[in-house]
């Protein structure tokens, strides 16, 4: 590719230059005997079909619990109840044990009570009613059965063993970008963040969280913390150290806010589901 055609790419942004590139390797592969791979892809080119299984299988029991409280010939359900929802869900599997998902469900609800100490009921009926979605806009923050499994994920696979004092407050948001958007915004409306202001970035990183700071809303400096693969994506002493070239303990402007880091490669196939945004997950290092 000649020089000319190179320079049209410094006007496009890491989404546009992905597909121009998906263009050439398609153009390629239709010329040679070269397969065609998107490695660029936010998901895998597979999926776990277990808990789908277990998904599909919940929102029909739940559809039966809304018939059993309202059945309407119009096609018209009540809201299901929870008392006995647990009973009747454990009746139910059994009664369609042969069905995808089934022996999933069956052991996932025991687990989590015995595991977390819910009340069956209580567990059941947010799952059940979770799924009818009915009860838009609550919860305004996270369901509380599954924070509770989400915070003790989030425990085992970032804060591994000993485990931090303390426990994270967690919100559910659309995906990872939205919940870096929230976060921007969230600190610059707080005044914890000015333009002219020098952010830390966790990298390797989603490309447009290596945007964010460039935006005229913000207008950021950001020094990059890299996590090297040859580390085991984990940011060494040395790339830590970077931290002091932009924290000046003298200064009455220096102060340490939370921000950005990336998950390591293994929890990235979580990224299809809901984000959940901590206001204490994550820190590094701003100064003005």
């Amino acid at each position: 590719m000649d020089i000319m055609k190179l320079r049209k790419f410094e006007t496009l942004g890491p989404f546009e230059i992905k597909d121009e590139l998906i263009k050439l390797a398609k153009k390629t592969s239709r010329t040679t005997q070269s397969a065609f791979l998107n490695a660029g892809r936010g998901n895998p080119n597979w999926i776990a079909t277990t808990p789908r299984e277990g998904f599909f299988l919940l929102g029909q029991f739940a559809v039966t619990e809304s018939k059993r409280v309202m059945e309407h010939p119009a096609g018209i359900g009540g809201m299901p109840q929870p008392q006995g929802i647990a009973g009747r869900f454990e009746a139910w599997l059994a009664k369609h044990a042969d069905m995808p998902g089934a022996s999933f469900l069956s052991e996932m609800v025991p687990f989590a009570v015995k595991t977390f100490g819910f009340e069956p009921d209580a567990f059941v009926h947010e799952l059940v009613d979770s799924i009818i979605g009915d009860n838009y806009p609550v919860p305004d923050r996270m369901l509380v059965h599954n924070e509770r499994i989400v915070h003790e994920y989030l425990m085992w696979a970032m804060c591994g063993e000993p485990r931090p004092a303390g426990k994270f407050d967690l919100y559910a948001v659309e995906g990872g970008t939205a919940a870096m958007c929230y976060i921007f915004k969230s600190m610059k409306a707080n005044r914890l963040l000015h333009p002219g202001d020098t952010i830390a970035l966790g990298t390797p990183i989603f490309t447009p969280y290596l945007e964010l700071p460039h935006l005229e809303d913000y207008g950021l400096k950001f020094v990059t913390i890299q996590a090297p693969q040859e580390n085991r994506f984990q940011f060494t002493d040395t790339e830590l150290k970077k931290l002091a070239t932009i924290s000046d303990p003298c200064s009455a402007r220096c102060r340490t806010t939370p921000l950005a880091s990336t998950p390591i490669p293994s929890m990235s196939a979580a990224r299809g589901g809901a984000s959940a945004s901590s206001r204490s997950t994550k820190t590094t290092s701003s100064t003005r």
